[in-house]
């Protein structure tokens, strides 16, 4: 059998499930009671042919078909679609409003070139895995409003997405958080000062909140080309963030950071940013600031000290590090102070001992060898650093911080 026609009426009709056949093509007559349609590896599958209405159509799924098109009629009641090993798809059309489709999964449809979600309002879980050629995706933010799962693996720029709405942990119901990780392919188009990166993405959300930063995150993904501009636009236009950690070979950072007016976290590990924007130091909420490994970073902002709330500022492998503003000492809340291993920093502010709050000060394996006299009179002050560094500065080293003979801590 290559053909199946079904009679033009099959009232009663409720589960159609077809596997392992021959076809090549499917009509499907009217079937105004069908509630499930299966067709799985119908591996010479080039045409199936849907009525204009599948009133009570609740759950679709197509496996290892090789259709190229699937137009979707009228399917008021369409709860889960399916797709999957389709690697000839090439188009996906939503004809009419899917007003119930809550789950929609598309694996290994390698071809498929773009994907309009304009037609799903309701979507709660989104699963696209391995489609090379997607290109587009229109997720227009109102159709992404009550979206509660959303994995992304291979598509487009990114080789991982994951969103998970997590209505069952308290800890997040007021943290909005993106971790970014970047990963340059060594691609450069000529029009471009930037390489081509593929991207891996964790965000979590608000529960209780849609802010429409779904929308701008999927399009890192897929728009046309990402630059300094757009990269930055994405990122800062993202709606009541509280952490931010970017990672990998992020050549400058987002230029309009004071518009994340929300920020308290900020972590930059590993990029190749070699200065920072002055619009960080507009971000009145920041209360922890981490640079580490960012090897080509030669300098803080001079008014860097203007972080009023910053209680924790880590600089670790910064190795081309050498300027330390004194602003910092403006920092009234600050309470750890770390500069491990930034080899080319050789000296702290002579008036840090004005950070009344500060109770820990890390400076192993760091360019300095003298400590400010300031220092001195803050009290409780935990100073973890070099034993030999320690001992020259006159302080007597109190216990090990680790297992590492070198490092110890000594109290003022």
């Amino acid at each position: 059998m290559v053909e199946l026609h079904m009679p033009t009426d099959c009232p009663k009709l409720v589960d159609l499930n077809l596997r392992d056949l021959k076809l090549k093509i499917l009509h499907l007559g009217i079937t105004p009671n069908l509630e499930k349609l299966s067709v799985w590896d119908c591996t010479d599958m080039v045409e199936l042919t849907f009525p204009a209405e599948f009133p009570k159509l609740v759950n679709l799924e197509l496996r290892n078909l090789k259709l190229t098109t699937l137009y979707l009629g009228i399917t008021p009641n369409l709860e889960t679609l399916r797709l999957s090993d389709c690697i000839d798809m090439v188009e996906l059309h939503f004809t009419a409003e899917c007003p119930k489709l809550a789950t929609l999964h598309i694996n290994d449809n390698a071809k498929l070139r773009t994907l309009d979600l304009g037609q799903t309002p309701n979507l709660e879980s989104l699963c696209l895995e391995y489609c090379y050629d997607l290109e587009e995706i229109n997720a227009p933010a109102e159709c992404l409003k009550k979206l509660l799962h959303l994995h992304i693996s291979n598509c487009g720029r990114f080789t991982h997405f994951a969103f998970d709405k997590a209505l069952d942990l308290p800890e997040v119901v007021s943290l909005s958080e993106l971790r970014l990780i970047a990963y340059n392919t060594g691609i450069c188009d000529p029009g471009n000062t930037w390489p081509e990166f593929l991207f891996t993405c964790y965000y979590n959300e608000n529960p209780d909140s849609s802010f429409g930063n779904l929308e701008r995150l999927i399009s890192l993904g897929f728009s046309a080309r990402i630059n300094v501009d757009s990269f930055s636009d994405i990122i800062c236009g993202l709606q009541c963030l509280r952490k931010l950690t970017l990672l990998g070979g992020i050549p400058e950072a987002p230029k309009n950071l004071d518009w994340l007016d929300c920020l308290e976290e900020l972590s930059l590990l590993s990029t190749d940013i070699k200065t920072l924007p002055d619009s960080i130091c507009l971000l009145k909420n920041l209360k922890s600031l981490e640079l580490d490994s960012c090897l080509l970073l030669e300098k803080l902002p001079v008014d860097i000290g203007r972080l009023e709330c910053l209680e924790s500022l880590i600089l670790s492998k910064c190795t081309l590090l050498q300027d330390f503003p004194n602003s910092i000492c403006e920092m009234k809340r600050l309470k750890y102070l770390e500069l491990t291993h930034c080899i080319r920093v050789e000296k702290l502010p002579e008036e840090i001992g004005r950070l009344e709050g500060l109770k820990e000060l890390n400076i192993l394996g760091s360019g300095i060898s003298h400590l400010p006299y300031s220092l001195y009179g803050l009290r409780g002050l935990d100073i973890i650093g070099d034993i030999w560094l320690l001992e020259l500065c006159g302080l007597t080293p109190m216990r090990q911080s680790n297992d590492f003979d070198d490092e110890m801590v000594c109290d003022i």
